[in-house]
């Protein structure tokens, strides 16, 4: 049981941060950019971690 919970808060990690990349990727282009891009290069490494754990 601890297992699925395991891959369930991974997955679930996984789709937020998707998500956030994906916000992060539509406003790129406005005014707040260099918050965004900031936020963007953030989210990257997390990202390729959490995919790296299955």
């Amino acid at each position: 049981m601890l297992e699925e919970a395991k891959i369930l808060l991974n997955i679930y990690s996984i789709i937020t941060v998707i998500v956030l990349l994906i916000k992060n990727l539509r406003h790129l282009g406005k005014k707040d950019s260099d918050k965004r891009s900031l936020e963007l290069a953030a989210l990257i490494p997390i990202f390729i971690y959490l995919t790296n754990i299955y």
